[in-house]
């Protein structure tokens, strides 16, 4: 059974797992933190936590029900459905932008491959600004790249723009419809879907600090860089649907977990790295995935040897999250916490 800490009223819903009040402690003592927490298992259940409000200019608290715009984190389920065309024989992570997507006008489209964009190591120039009107995704990150692929990490949404294409054009359905297929359906993702142009979805109410609220944007410009949205949930049932293998083999999902310490522990759609917490024993095994749009901020952690996952979604975008790998700051706390205390 699910719980339900409302650490802005102090209400306890449901069965309180062990370590619920330590954590409900956290949120309300952490200076700046407006959101959710969400501690799951495989069997996708999971105790929820919340401090702050889902909307501060009516002061509405956070509910299990809340719709909240994923930001990046869409890519790593974006790099999952690559794997799954890797899995059915249509798609191979040497495969390179000319062999599959000929209208991608770009130097070094001959040698860019599938697993650099995955890893954001394919040399291609992040734009400078999102497009204000729809336009052809492959056209707007085709140009000038900065360099040569697989030398360097270099962030860009328009790696992950071209990876979806890529699947678009060997399947010949949009990405969108296939990862509501491939994922969202067998994980058991009820929420979750791909924002489109125009479309009016109630989210989260984001600022970019207490005192400044974010200007409105359609994050249907990000397309497969950013635009899924849903509940907190559906993140824990995806995490619990990837460890249990229900959407990618063991070996599939061991390629997409291979983080590489020459480029920062990145792996494909997200960092894959062995992190000391307080409390537990030896290095723990860590997924991370990051996003953020503004006022909104999201982080998914997978600790796949202790079956357990943590999703965290913040409505402030000037809040810190620190670095797990340092030791420090909130998430590393959190974790620390969650995972190492009361096992």
């Amino acid at each position: 059974m699910r719980s339900l800490i409302l650490g802005a009223l102090g209400l306890v819903m449901g069965q309180v797992s062990a370590t619920a009040e330590p954590i409900d402690d956290l949120l309300a003592q952490t200076e700046g933190f407006s959101g959710v927490v969400l501690m799951g298992d495989t069997n996708a259940e999971a105790d929820f936590y919340a401090h702050g409000y889902a909307d501060d200019t009516v002061q509405r608290p956070f509910s299990e029900d809340d719709v909240w715009r994923w930001a990046s984190v869409t890519k790593q389920l974006v790099a999952v459905l690559v794997m799954q065309q890797v899995e059915a024989g249509k798609l191979s992570l040497e495969d390179t932008l000319a062999e599959v997507l000929p209208e991608a006008q770009t130097r070094h489209a001959k040698t860019i491959t599938l697993g650099d964009l995955l890893r954001h190591t394919s040399g291609l120039r992040p734009p400078t600004k999102l497009p204000t009107e729809q336009l052809d995704p492959v056209k707007y990150c085709s140009g000038r790249p900065l360099g040569r692929p697989g030398k360097r990490f270099v962030y860009n949404n328009c790696d992950t723009v071209l990876a979806a294409a890529m699947v678009e054009k060997v399947t010949n359905t949009p990405w969108a419809e296939l990862i509501q297929q491939k994922t969202f359906e067998p994980a058991g993702m009820e929420t979750a879907a791909a924002k489109r142009f125009g479309e009016d979805v109630e989210t989260v109410v984001g600022r970019l600090s207490d005192d400044e609220a974010e200007p409105q944007l359609d994050v249907a410009f990000y397309g497969a860089a950013g635009s899924l949205v849903g509940q907190g949930q559906d993140l824990i049932a995806f995490n619990a649907a990837l460890m249990n293998g229900d959407l990618l083999s063991d070996e599939s999902r061991a390629i997409l977990w291979m983080g590489l310490p020459e480029l920062g522990f990145v792996a494909l759609g997200a960092w894959s790295f062995r992190a000391p917490l307080d409390g537990c024993e030896g290095a723990v095994h860590l997924v991370e995935r990051r996003g953020h749009i503004q006022g909104v901020q999201t982080r998914n952690f997978i600790a796949p040897d202790l079956g357990k996952s943590l999703v965290i979604l913040v409505n402030r975008g000037d809040f810190e999250f620190g670095e797990v790998w340092r030791g420090q700051g909130f998430s590393y706390t959190l974790l620390s916490e969650a995972l190492c205390s009361n096992p």
